[in-house]
């Protein structure tokens, strides 16, 4: 079913633990930078990971109970070949502050200084 922002399901934005979680607890403002991404690339962007509630995350994460998935403002995008370049490039271009770098995915947030540097760029 489709969510409230173009081009993504409720599924692709809820918490996969089931806990229900979900579009309604995404930031507006980082979803509106991922759907403008996805219109200016046009080409999908499959979401694997989005919304996680704090125990999720826990069990899932290096960051514990509060990283930055658990405030709506983080997506994993599943991504492979020339349009990996893309939208790591676009992503730059457009400010996300957070952009990690997977063999199969893109992680993409809007974290803040803190703890580590921001901007910031690696891989996993």
């Amino acid at each position: 079913m489709k969510s409230k922002y173009l081009h993504f399901t409720k599924a692709e934005l809820s918490c996969s633990c089931g806990c229900g979680l979900g579009e309604n607890e995404m930031n507006k403002s980082f979803m509106r930078r991922i759907v403008f991404l996805r219109e200016h690339l046009g080409f999908p962007l499959p979401i694997t990971s989005a919304m996680r509630c704090p125990d999720y995350n826990l069990e899932i994460s290096t960051t514990g109970k509060s990283g930055i998935h658990t405030a709506g403002k983080a997506v994993d995008i599943s991504i492979l070949g020339v349009e990996k370049y893309e939208l790591v490039r676009w992503a730059f271009l457009l400010g996300f502050t957070g952009i990690g770098v997977g063999k199969n995915f893109i992680h993409l947030d809007d974290g803040i200084s803190g703890e580590m540097p921001r901007p910031r760029i690696w891989s996993y």
